[in-house]
């Protein structure tokens, strides 16, 4: 369970920060990286950023049989390898990145695993 939405939440951070420095231009919530298209739900803030609601990412691709699956997005790595065309990355570059993202999405986990509930932490105070 914390694997899924820490990955989710990363996903959405890196969308996010992607859009914020104009890397990436969504239109209407829909970002087309040739092979794979996601859509979103997002909020603008101040200075232009960018906010993705985790919980509204999806990827749609063509299926092994020729039609299109849509499914709820998680993956900041297949993300990363859908875009890298459009953001022109090397392959050198994106394996950074993935030992990047992965490192950060562990220790995510871990924090998330350790983390006290709100409830405790009122106990506590």
């Amino acid at each position: 369970m914390n694997w899924t939405r820490c990955s989710s939440e990363l996903l959405a951070k890196l969308i996010s920060q992607l859009c914020t420095e104009d890397l990436l231009h969504p239109v209407d919530g829909v970002l087309e990286l040739g092979a794979a298209t996601y859509t979103f739900s997002s909020t603008r803030g101040a200075f232009g950023s960018w906010r993705v609601d985790p919980a509204l990412v999806r990827r749609t691709a063509a299926g092994i049989l020729g039609n299109d699956e849509s499914e709820v997005a998680t993956d900041p790595v297949q993300f990363l390898v859908d875009a890298a065309g459009v953001l022109g990355l090397s392959g050198q570059t994106v394996a950074g990145y993935v030992a990047e993202l992965s490192s950060t999405l562990a220790a995510d986990v871990r924090m998330a695993g350790a983390a006290l509930p709100n409830a405790e932490l009122v106990k506590r105070a």
